[in-house]
């Protein structure tokens, strides 16, 4: 069954899927070079389990709403870093849908 645009919302109008994405860059301080590595990929892990597939206030459609992505940043003792980039989409009303004649 193919589904129309205005299946996605309700008969008031049609909607548009807008993708969107953001970097979120993760932040650890330690001196040791192996603790740090180990929290970075823990508070990864938290990230990770956080928000992939999530609705962020109801807003956002769970099966699109992930990190698709990490890259280590170059490592600046005694901070690591780890940039992921987060995706997601949403729908809106088709800007088409709102009269402009009134």
């Amino acid at each position: 069954m193919q589904e129309s645009e205005n299946d996605l919302w309700d008969d008031d109008g049609p909607v548009e899927i807008i993708s969107a994405q953001c970097a979120i860059t993760l932040v650890v301080r330690h001196q040791d070079a192996r603790e740090r590595d180990r929290l970075v990929d823990r508070l990864k892990s938290v990230a990770r389990n956080a928000l992939n597939g999530r609705s962020l206030s109801n807003l956002t459609m769970p099966d699109f709403t992930r990190f698709s992505s990490f890259q280590s940043q170059k490592p600046t003792p005694p901070t690591r870093m780890i940039r992921g980039t987060f995706v997601y989409k949403y729908l809106v009303e088709s800007f088409t849908s709102y009269a402009t004649n009134d």
